[in-house]
Order: structure tokens, then sequence, then C-alpha cells
């Protein structure tokens, strides 16, 4: 196994902060925050208490195999280091259309420019979406049927 010195890697936060009114794939409040104990309450505590209710899918994170495929290994059995992985990321934002899918052609394009793929490296498709963030409705982008569409693998 290869380890890379944390000094010589650069760490990019992905996330986004959570709150009531993120995207959800059904569209509905997927978060809740309620104080249960402040400051105030037990002052002899020091303490806040918080009781934070939410959607699994909910904002920035991943999913285990389990999430999909029956008997897949869950997220507690997906070893650190599996997840500490090159990175490569295939540029896709100039296409603005809601329904694109990227292509075998747009990672030759990648390739071409940047060099082969490395062996176990994640790849992340940079499409742009992230523009639609704070509009849920525009996040989503449903259909009549309630279909969500953007752009993707």
């Amino acid at each position: 196994m290869t380890l890379i010195s944390p000094a010589l890697a650069i760490l990019i936060d992905l996330t986004h902060t959570i709150h009531p009114e993120i995207p959800t794939w059904e569209g509905t409040c997927g978060f809740s925050q309620t104080i249960t104990v402040d400051y105030h309450t037990y002052p002899e505590a020091h303490c806040r208490i918080q009781n934070l209710s939410l959607f699994s899918g909910l904002g920035t994170h991943i999913d285990a195999p389990a999430h999909c495929i029956k008997n897949g290994i869950t997220i507690e059995q997906i070893p650190l280091e599996k997840l500490y992985v090159p990175v490569c990321v295939i540029d896709v934002s100039a296409h603005t259309d809601q329904n694109y899918r990227i292509s075998a052609q747009d990672v030759l394009t990648y390739e071409q420019k940047y060099g082969p793929i490395m062996p176990n490296s994640f790849v992340i498709g940079y499409t742009g979406w992230e523009r639609h963030w704070q509009t849920p409705a525009a996040y989503r982008n449903a259909d009549a049927t309630e279909n969500i569409h953007f752009p993707g693998f």
C-alpha cells in the first residue's frame, strides 16, 4: 500500500452547508435542527445540545455499495484508505444541457490534456450544477412527472 503524506496532498472541501432549504431528491425539507438544551437552560452544563434529523441522502455524502447492491458492504465496512485516493476532475461545465451525460470522449479529452487516469482513481464530473444549489426547485429541475434532470454520468 502506498501512503501519501498529508503534507503533500491537496485537500478540497466539496461540502455544502446543511440547512432546511437545501435540495433533496423528494423536494421536501430533509433537515431539521432543534436546540434541546442551551447555555441558559442549565448554566452549570456550559454547553448546547442539539437534535438533528436528516435524510440519509442529504447534501454532500457518500453512498456505500449496500445503497444499491443487495448484500453490498455498508459504509463502516469501507476501509478509510480506500477513500483517500487520487482524484481526476473532468470539467464539463461548458455543456448547458440539463440532461448532459459525461461521455467517453470527455474522458479521452481529459486524458489527452492531463495524461491517463491512474488505476483506483476517483473520477469527479464537474458540471457546474452547484450554481442552482441555493434554489432547490432549479437544482432538482423536476419535470411534470417529478423526474429530476441534471447533468452527470
